[in-house]
């Protein structure tokens, strides 16, 4: 297998769970026996099922070290990255998005998501993403603004 830098819907469908290697230069997957993520690996990347507020069901995966952090979600064929660190960024990203599925800015958030795994102490690796970091307003109105 080539380094691995980004995830692809096909890489997830053949390996649900990726870390960084040693040298943190590529994802590599990481073999579990069962559902139970390790919680001694650091940043995990974990295939999700994704749904908008509006309902919309996507593909995509969750980046997590305890809480995600990070969604990551592919429509048509792109790839879409919501990080809260980084608010410039899902507003940018959720702008795209929005154009792609020709949705209201509101109907993005929250994105829920639901893993087939769970930490050690049994708690499921699902929840919900809230991202505020947008202003509704700055986005277009219809997808050809």
């Amino acid at each position: 297998m080539d380094k691995v830098l980004s995830l692809t819907e096909e890489l997830l469908d053949n390996h649900p769970v990726w870390e960084w290697n040693a040298g943190h230069d590529h994802l590599q997957p990481l073999v579990l026996d069962g559902q139970v993520l390790p919680e001694d690996h650091g940043e995990l990347h974990v295939k999700a099922a994704c749904r908008t507020c509006c309902g919309l069901a996507v593909n995509g995966y969750v980046i997590a070290l305890g809480e995600p952090h990070v969604v990551g979600l592919f429509v048509a064929g792109d790839e879409f990255i919501f990080n809260k660190g980084l608010p410039g960024m899902v507003a940018q990203e959720a702008k795209k998005l929005f154009v792609k599925l020709n949705v209201k800015p509101s109907s993005l958030f929250p994105l829920e998501y639901d893993t087939n795994f769970a930490w050690g102490d049994g708690t499921p690796l699902k929840g919900s993403f809230e991202e505020r970091g947008y202003d509704v307003d700055s986005l277009p109105r219809t997808p050809t603004e």
